[in-house]
Order: structure tokens, then C-alpha cells, then sequence
């Protein structure tokens, strides 16, 4: 998703709101950075790449993986994706097994999809409007 984004950092989680007004909500378990990694590594990663690699030990850790019914239907979703944007595409791929963890349908997972697509591309069209 782009455009501005705030973070709101409080003693029980972070509450990120986009520009659309669309808040979402973390709580402390969401793991901001991986466990072993050593310092000098922490350098050479952005903030955003480390709570990735933060969030896929932590869903190693839980045994949280795809079925393959799972994989095959949300591979027509994220496999175009990956096409035209790598990071994007895992990134959802990484939500979608968050969103496993918490007892989500594979519906739920689609529907985040659809929805960030939906996001992205209204966040393109504004900015080619105005450009």
C-alpha cells in the first residue's frame, strides 16, 4: 500500500492509520525484529525488512503453513503479483499466514487480497492524477 502512514506506539500495541483512514491494530506479539540476528547484520536491513524476517521466524516457530488446497488458490492470486511486485507479493503471502494463524478462512485471506489490490490501485490513480 503507499502513501502516508502513522503509528501510534502505546504500552499495548501499535495502531497503524493510512491515509484512508484505515486503522489497523497490532498487539506486542507482533515481533518487530528476528531473534538471531547479530547486530552488525541489523545495519544492512531496513526496519521493514527486519519485522518481516521478525514475522516469518515468528510463523516458523508457530507451525503455521498453507494447505495445499490453500497454496494452489492463493498462488492465482499472489503468483501475478509476484510478476510485477516481489515484495508486495510476500508480503501478502505473509499476512495470509497471519491471518491463518488467528483461525482465518481461506475467504479471509482472498478478501485481504482483493482488498489491498483494491487499496493499491486507488492509491496509483491518485498519484497519476496529480502528476
Amino acid at each position: 500500500m503507499k502513501g502516508e502512514q502513522l503509528a501510534f506506539v502505546k504500552s499495548d500495541g501499535i495502531t497503524l492509520a493510512d491515509c484512508d483512514n484505515v486503522v489497523t491494530s497490532y498487539g506486542l506479539q507482533t515481533a518487530l525484529f528476528p531473534r538471531n540476528i547479530p547486530p552488525r547484520e541489523i545495519v544492512r536491513h531496513s526496519p521493514d525488512e527486519l519485522q518481516f524476517m521478525a514475522t516469518n521466524e515468528m510463523l516458523d516457530e508457530a507451525n503455521i503453513h498453507f494447505t495445499q488446497e490453500e497454496q494452489a488458490t492463493l498462488s492465482k492470486f499472489i503468483d501475478p503479483i509476484a510478476d510485477v511486485d516481489k515484495l508486495m507479493a510476500s508480503e501478502l503471502a505473509q499476512e495470509c499466514l497471519l491471518i491463518k494463524g488467528r483461525n482465518g478462512t481461506l475467504s479471509d485471506m482472498i478478501q485481504l487480497i482483493e482488498t489491498s489490490l483494491t487499496a493499491d490501485s486507488k492509491a496509483d490513480a491518485n498519484i497519476s492524477t496529480t502528476e
